[in-house]
């Protein structure tokens, strides 16, 4: 997330070392079994945001990210990104609503059109609350 607010870029180095580091723990825990649910893990990101990143919603280095995320949670990905999306509601709405009472106070210069946002917010927001929410067994 870090990396993404400094240079709106998800490196590929956290990404691949996420899908290694998870697909190397569930080969560990759970044998070939865990190997083959975290490669669902990390393509159902990459199948279900396709359309998305086609269309310039979301950015390869967001889908990247939800990949590496789900070689650690298996299909439960489906999960997060569905929070993720709940979470990006939100943030897009704060995000518009200080936008204009910038422009209303008179410290926005550009009157036209919005910034980018960054999906990495909501992603880490969605996964603290997933592993928060999974630790206590909700």
């Amino acid at each position: 997330m870090v990396c993404d607010l400094r240079t709106y870029k998800i490196p590929n180095q956290i990404s691949f070392t996420g899908v290694m580091t998870g697909l190397f723990l569930n080969l560990i825990i759970k044998g070939f079994t865990g190997v083959k649910m975290s490669l669902l893990g990390i393509m159902c990101p990459v199948v279900m945001l396709y359309l998305l990143f086609l269309i310039k919603a979301v950015g390869a280095g967001d889908i990247k990210l939800l990949a590496a995320i789900g070689a650690f949670v298996s299909l439960k990905i489906i999960n997060v990104i569905f929070l993720t999306f709940v979470m990006a509601a939100i943030y897009s709405f704060a995000f518009v609503i200080l936008k204009l009472v910038k422009r209303l106070a008179g410290k926005e210069k550009n009157r036209y059109g919005f910034s980018r946002m960054h999906l990495s917010v909501p992603i880490f927001l969605s996964c603290s609350v997933y592993f928060i929410c999974d630790m206590a067994g909700v």
